[in-house]
């Protein structure tokens, strides 16, 4: 390990960056077998990174672990990406329930809360309000609820995916009956053919 992190072929803690999340054409990708490149080293991919942010914190003292925990919460909202919403669930609670425990650190994250980006601002609001009250099993449990609800129904873009799909399903059945009405028999084949592609293209993404 130490001859990894003296060639630079295994990245030191500051120097891991946060993992991108997709676009949309690439989680589209991914499903025909697209593969993005990974970095070896990422917080999405190696959850074990929060528990050793908190142990520099405990040992050193210093605000640095404690900013990047607070960079993961907006993952705590993820919607499609499972490994992200565990990793961004864990440094919810975690910083939710240290901050209960030990009042220098609640001092410290309210201190910097104003300086937070907007998409992590209120979050860190929850966390703050759950260590004043003692009521850090909430958030517990909010998150293990999300995390089932990200097993159970799928990612969110899928879920969008489908929605669009009915959304088209019923915006080509309501021009063909316009049309009907108007005896546009030319337009009875497109009609046909629309309302197929888009239900194989829900059926497609339903069994996904």
């Amino acid at each position: 390990m130490i001859d990894a992190y003296l060639t630079g072929s295994l990245p030191t803690l500051d120097a891991i960056e946060l993992d991108k999340s997709p676009t949309f054409l690439e989680q589209v990708g991914a499903h025909f077998g697209v593969k993005q490149k990974a970095p070896a080293v990422s917080y999405g991919r190696n959850p074990e990174l929060v528990d050793t942010l908190w142990g520099q914190y405990f040992a050193a003292g210093q605000y640095r672990p404690i900013w990047r925990i607070i960079t993961l919460l907006p993952w705590s909202k993820d919607r499609d990406s499972g490994e992200r919403l565990t990793v961004g669930s864990a440094a919810k609670y975690t910083l939710a329930n240290n901050a209960a425990r030990y009042p220098d650190l609640l001092a410290l994250i309210k201190d910097k809360s104003a300086y937070q980006e907007a998409d992590v601002r209120p979050i860190l609001k929850e966390v703050i309000h759950a260590a004043e009250t003692s009521e850090t099993a909430a958030i517990r449990k909010e998150q293990l609820a999300l995390v089932e609800k990200l097993k159970s129904k799928g990612s969110g873009y899928q879920r969008d995916l489908k929605t669009w799909g009915y959304v088209s399903q019923g915006a080509i059945g309501i021009t063909c009956v316009v049309l009907a009405t108007m005896s546009v028999g030319a337009a009875g084949l497109p009609c046909v053919i629309g309302g197929a592609a888009s239900s194989a293209a829900l059926n497609y993404w339903a069994a996904q």
